[in-house]
């Protein structure tokens, strides 16, 4: 495992610039900027409509023991360590409240 001084040196050693500080949902937010999202969803339907691998995923969720087997995975101690991960540092505190209610 890397420390922040290891990284922060190896980071000023190519690029001349120390690594930028700074909350992660800002970082997540200038990530997203990058992202061409009308590509990617062109992409995803484009998935939807033609691949049978997606297809078939997409009946199966439709499947009576769909909810079921979600139900069980929701109790799941890593699946709550995830959402409240995801919640507490990718949500705006504004929306931290109504979301996050795992």
């Amino acid at each position: 495992m890397f420390t922040q001084t290891q990284v922060t040196a190896s980071s000023n050693q190519f690029t001349g610039k120390p690594l930028p500080t700074g909350r992660l949902q800002d970082d997540v937010n200038d990530f997203l900027v990058l992202v061409p999202t009308d590509k990617v969803l062109k992409i995803a339907l484009d998935y939807l409509a033609n691949d049978p691998e997606m297809k078939e995923l997409v009946v199966s969720i439709h499947y009576e023991e769909f909810p079921k087997i979600h139900t069980i995975v929701e109790h799941l101690k890593e699946y709550k360590d995830v959402s409240t991960f995801m919640c507490m540092f990718l949500k705006p505190q504004s929306d931290r409240e109504i979301i996050c209610s795992v």
